[in-house]
């Protein structure tokens, strides 16, 4: 009697986990969360007025003036990688965007101001060089009204780009970060 309880509470608990647990498999979350820590393929498109150039990590990805047609690159992201930009403009027209899509297109993210960043380098030489994310001086990214900067990636990754970025407006030349965490990759 007690075995058939234990064996009805367990196929219960096998149901109610979507069949997972019963059937020795990770749940959808859990799944998910491995993928991502592994790494996340996929296309970056990056734009800027005047000009940029964006790193990941140490490894330049994307450099150009301001253009119609951005071309995306090749790259494989995981959490805890950073996206660094170096920004400048020399009239008052500036703005920076940049949107990750996946392969297969279900996972995407962009540039925003709630997880972008402007900074000071420590070395205008190597400004991309990065010691330690959680000591670095940082303020919050700003927008601008430089819409063409993301409408141009917007119409040519066929999805939404959710800003337009720059830093201190009284600054020609701005420094941008952005740290990859888990959320930006998972499905």
């Amino acid at each position: 009697m007690k075995r058939a309880i234990l064996a009805a509470v367990i196929m219960a608990w096998g149901f109610l986990c979507g069949g997972a647990l019963a059937a020795g498999k990770d749940s959808a979350p859990d799944s998910a969360r491995r993928k991502a820590e592994k790494g996340v393929s996929g296309k970056i498109w990056a734009n800027g007025d005047d000009a940029f150039v964006l790193y990941l990590n140490d490894r330049k990805v994307a450099a150009g003036d301001y253009t119609d047609d951005p071309a995306p690159k090749q790259v494989t992201l995981r959490p805890g990688d950073l996206l660094i930009a170096r920004v400048t403009s020399q009239d008052e027209v500036r703005g920076f965007a940049c949107l990750f899509q996946a392969s297969g297109g279900k996972v995407e993210f962009s540039t925003h101001t709630g997880d972008w960043y402007e900074f000071q380098p420590g070395s205008v030489i190597q400004w991309w060089r990065i010691a330690d994310f959680s000591k670095l001086k940082r303020t919050r990214a700003t927008t601008t009204d430089h819409q063409d900067v993301r409408g141009n990636i917007e119409r040519l990754a066929e999805t939404g780009c959710q800003e337009t970025l720059w830093g201190d407006p009284g600054r020609s030349t701005v420094f941008l970060i952005k740290k990859v965490v888990i959320e930006d990759l998972m499905e």
